[in-house]
């Protein structure tokens, strides 16, 4: 369970350190802006600032972590007006239908991720050709709008539609949690009709296998 911190040690009374489900944050170091998970240790001196420490974390202590910024600096793609990262290289990706063909060798299913965010519409009929099975519609940045628009394509082209957190870790701009956006019960059902057998063995150690392409 990650707990909130807005600014530590202000807001926050210090106690003596015994790990539980309350984090143990160091006197001397300062928090600000962050989620810290419970069982975690934030050792003395460091500095925290926009950062993330999941459930059983360990940080020794004399460190500072600027998350946000240093990604920024280093990593920004430089859309929406921001400045370009000094490390930024711009992914190359397979071809769309090859990735479709590549999918369906390997028994995967193959769905086009957030088509509003990519706003690539213009390209399922093709790739419902090559075998499109699905298109993600629950994502945290899908507006009811969009996730129409994508209803809609899917009842035309007989899709199934999935979606999730589109976790990354606890990295980037934002941190969307892993398990937000549930598609449901259903999408679950239909993934596991349209493997076959193989499907509930897999599921049972990685709980989730589904093959998603962007374009």
């Amino acid at each position: 369970m990650l707990h909130n911190i807005e600014l530590f040690p202000e807001h926050h009374s210090i106690r003596e350190k015994k790990l539980s489900e309350k984090p143990f944050i160091h006197p001397t170091a300062l928090v600000h802006k962050s989620k810290i998970g419970s069982w975690t240790e934030i050792g003395m001196n460091s500095i925290i600032i926009e950062s993330v420490f999941d459930d059983f974390s360990y940080e020794a202590g004399n460190v500072q972590i600027i998350y946000c910024d240093l990604y920024n600096h280093l990593f920004s793609s430089g859309k929406k007006g921001k400045t370009q990262g000094i490390a930024y290289i711009k992914p190359t990706y397979v071809d769309a239908k090859e990735a479709v063909h590549a999918i369906i060798q390997s028994n995967g299913i193959p769905v086009l991720a957030h088509p509003a965010l990519n706003d690539n519409y213009d390209a399922i009929p093709e790739l419902v050709d090559a075998g499109l099975t699905g298109l993600e519609l629950k994502h945290s940045k899908h507006t009811l709008k969009d996730e129409n628009k994508i209803l809609e394509y899917a009842h035309k082209y007989n899709l199934m539609t999935t979606g999730g957190s589109d976790y990354h870790g606890f990295y980037g701009e934002s941190c969307e949690m892993l398990g937000n956006n549930n598609p449901g019960i259903d999408c679950i059902n239909t993934l596991k009709n349209k493997q076959g057998s193989m499907l509930p063995c897999l599921f049972m150690t990685t709980h989730f296998i589904l093959s998603i392409i962007q374009i």
